[in-house]
């Protein structure tokens, strides 16, 4: 499935294809890959509160999140946070 976000941080659209009964961490994963966040960051992905703050949807699959969305008529969108204390394998010693 094709998946929308917004990214409320650079204030974004982004798109992701991705399986429906993936979890949010797989998510999180294929943003890494495509490169919208950096490895040392991580996301919190739900739904918008206003333009700053994210609302955490407790849902198995991305599949819940999106109907959740849909539901309450609004985005699925994320924020990043950064990793502290985190060193890339290429970079360990």
């Amino acid at each position: 499935m094709q998946i929308r976000l917004f990214d409320l941080d650079h204030k974004r659209e982004v798109v992701v294809e991705i399986d429906g009964k993936a979890h949010v961490v797989d998510l999180i994963q294929k943003l890494r890959d495509v490169g919208v966040i950096r490895p040392n960051e991580t996301a919190m992905i739900g739904v918008p509160i206003d333009e700053k703050r994210i609302a955490y949807v407790p849902a198995v699959n991305l599949e819940q999140l999106v109907a959740y969305a849909n539901q309450r008529k609004t985005v699925v969108a994320f924020r990043r946070y950064p990793i502290h204390g985190y060193v890339p394998q290429h970079q360990q010693r």
